[in-house]
């Protein structure tokens, strides 16, 4: 039979499958094109490249930004391309899917790199692995097959949890981010602990506690700042930088055939804008540190030792300094570097009392309440102001008295009553500083061979600030 003359051939469709990752970007997007035979972009469902969305840290109020919900998952699907050709036009293609195919898990690996920054991943002080401030997670391998995505990406809440209780943000690091830049500083009760210069890169400066308007029990300022002060900066002169992970799936399914995925790793970029200019941060962190005085009051009219020498502060609800209770303890800002136990003339202020706060100073352990007399000695006579001093020789081998003590005790001011000579009883009129129980002191005079024995005051937090040993009082 011969065809009619002039007619066309009949369209002819040809359909195909395919197996891949049906991935997927939360807080981002991936990319499904491809450039057609025409040069335009056409869809294609295998991405292997997509992106976060991009952030920028003038957003946010600190130098570190916190990613919360920032995850790739996929899982194993297939699609369908049909493509029509007909003699008298172009192909057409029609994908249709994805369809899931139950898979097993060998494993989901998720590795962020930075584009310059060589000292980008390090082991934190819990021993994981830390990329510029960001913690991961990942599904782990599992062997029931599912059609349920597998998720991985930068830990989805925000947050770790170790399991000593402590949290610790995951995110990005400024300093991590834009390692041009550099910024050096003393943090909050620096003088008090006798720290050192912290390096931003390891540790942003903190924005808290902040509570410019503070006043001790006499009404003089007492303001308290989240550090003492900034000590050096230098600019990195990037605008913006780019992270990239590397997330790659291995899958197995329980088909005779093996199915081989066509794109078992995602590329996925972000962008991070710096946004604050290193002459903003230093503006910014001057105008909230103790060392500068922003609020420019004179100094003689501040609380004493304020705004650069000033007593230990614990704050409730900082440090892990409970929010529920008076603290028995320093925070772990100092018992990070071994001084955890509260000295006298320690402040504690717990900013959820009343209007304004309530600040209280520790008066404890050190401070004597009784003497006993246990050596008369000879020679002394009944006087209001006598010193006791220390006896370093008495019993050397008892650590609390030999002479590597340290800090020493001070401080101590008796009155004597005497019979004939001997010292019959001390009434204790400063209880100096640094003693403890059971100390054995000399009481100065007579043959200086008087000896007492201490009894120490019960510790507490006072409202009233106890003067330094020669400090006048207001």
């Amino acid at each position: 039979m011969t065809g009619t003359p002039g007619a066309s051939s009949p369209p002819t469709t040809i359909t195909e499958t395919f197996y891949g990752i049906e991935w997927s970007v939360e807080n981002g997007t991936t990319d499904t094109t491809t450039e057609g035979l025409d040069g335009e972009p056409e869809f294609y469902p295998f991405a292997t490249t997509g992106s976060f969305n991009a952030i920028n840290f003038d957003s946010i109020e600190k130098l570190f930004y916190q990613l919360v919900n920032y995850q790739v998952c996929g899982y194993l699907a297939s699609w369908t391309k049909s493509t029509t050709e007909s003699p008298d036009g172009p192909a057409s293609v029609v994908w249709s899917g994805p369809f899931p195919i139950p898979y097993t898990l060998n494993s989901l690996t998720i590795t962020p790199s930075h584009e310059s920054n060589e000292e980008w991943a390090k082991l934190n002080q819990y021993g994981e692995m830390s990329y510029g401030g960001v913690l991961l997670d990942t599904t782990k391998p599992f062997s029931i097959p599912t059609i349920n995505p597998s998720c991985c990406g930068p830990t989805r809440s925000g947050v770790r949890t170790y399991p000593n209780g402590k949290e610790v943000v995951s995110g990005y690091n400024f300093f991590s981010c834009f390692e041009q830049a550099e910024l050096d500083y003393y943090p909050r009760n620096s003088i008090a602990l006798n720290l050192e210069i912290v390096d931003a890169t390891e540790e942003p400066p903190p924005n808290e506690p902040y509570y410019p308007d503070v006043v001790d029990e006499q009404g003089r300022p007492a303001p308290i700042y989240p550090i003492d002060t900034i000590t050096s900066a230098v600019a990195d002169n990037r605008e913006s930088i780019t992270v990239t992970y590397t997330v790659t799936m291995n899958v197995t399914t329980d088909s005779i055939i093996p199915i081989v995925p066509i794109n078992p790793t995602l590329t996925v970029s972000h962008t991070v804008i710096q946004g604050s200019k290193i002459e903003d941060m230093i503006e910014k962190y001057m105008g909230m540190a103790n060392w500068p005085n922003p609020g420019e009051f004179e100094r003689s009219s501040m609380s004493p030792g304020f705004p650069i020498n000033y007593s230990y502060t614990l704050i409730s609800g900082l440090e892990d300094v409970p929010t529920n209770r008076e603290p028995t303890t320093r925070g772990d800002d100092a018992k990070e570097v071994g001084q955890g136990e509260l000295m006298r003339g320690d402040i504690w202020y717990d900013p959820s009392v009343g209007e304004t706060g309530e600040r209280k100073y520790w008066r404890g352990y050190d401070i004597v309440s009784e003497l006993e007399v246990v050596e008369g000695g000879d020679n002394y006579v009944s006087l209001g102001n006598v010193v006791g001093v220390i006896d370093l020789e008495l019993d050397i081998s008892d650590t609390r008295n030999n002479k590597l003590r340290s800090p020493s005790p001070y401080g101590l001011r008796v009155s004597t009553e005497t019979k004939n000579g001997k010292i019959v009883s001390l009434q204790v009129l400063d209880g100096g500083y640094h003693f403890m129980d059971g100390d054995i002191v000399t009481v100065t005079g007579g043959n200086g061979k008087a000896k007492a024995k201490v009894t120490i005051e019960e510790a507490k937090w006072i409202t009233e600030r106890e003067p330094e040993i020669g400090e006048l009082e207001p």
